[in-house]
């Protein structure tokens, strides 16, 4: 997959004292009293703002696999293991529907003065699929994310019935002459006998 890089990075990176970092945005939703849920994480020792979502800084993200690339829609799937996380999180870590939750991985660059330079790179953008919790001194939550082609895989559940359009979207007829469609005898090139 090709990327660009921000100018301003591009520039950064041909300086020698530059300092690379991870940022991951889990997209979790809302809660039951409509406040969002999602999760802004940075490897850094200090807080970014970037796109107005501040990411926290964990000290040190903990670990995450290497992100696989290739030339088919396979599924490549990553793990990231976030340690030493707060009580807080590992709360919202154990009472949230995060199944098939978007997630999305991201390098940024720090120059010598720990600004946050230019826009961020992203290097993997899929779902979550499972978390597991570790509850211990240094509390542990371990994430296995799938990349979006994973859905090329997975069996469509939909039918092209005026039924299921309607259980999806109400109201809606524009496939109210289907089930007749499928029964009807059409003659291409040459007049109806």
């Amino acid at each position: 997959m090709s990327r660009s890089l921000h100018a301003s990075t591009a520039t950064e990176l041909q300086t020698d004292a530059i300092v690379a970092f991870i940022m991951v945005k889990m997209e979790l939703g809302n809660d039951s009293n409509g406040n969002s849920q999602d999760l802004f994480l940075n490897s850094t020792s200090q807080n970014f703002t970037y796109s107005s979502d501040v990411y926290t800084g964990l000290g040190g993200l903990g670990t995450i696999s290497a992100v696989e690339e290739g030339t088919d829609f396979a599924n490549r799937p990553m793990s990231l293991e976030l340690s030493g996380v707060d009580v807080a999180l590992v709360s919202t870590a154990l009472n949230i529907n995060y199944q098939n939750k978007p997630v999305t991985i991201m390098l940024g660059v720090l120059d010598d003065e720990d600004a946050f330079i230019g826009t961020p790179t992203i290097i993997f953008k899929g779902k979550i699929d499972t978390m597991s919790v570790e509850i211990a001194e240094n509390s542990k939550i371990s994430v296995r994310c799938t990349s979006d082609l994973a859905d090329w895989e997975r069996p469509s559940d939909g039918r092209y019935t005026n039924e299921d359009q309607v259980s999806r979207f109400a109201g809606d007829v524009g496939l109210e002459f289907t089930s007749q469609a499928a029964e009807k005898e059409i003659f291409f090139g040459k007049p109806t006998p």
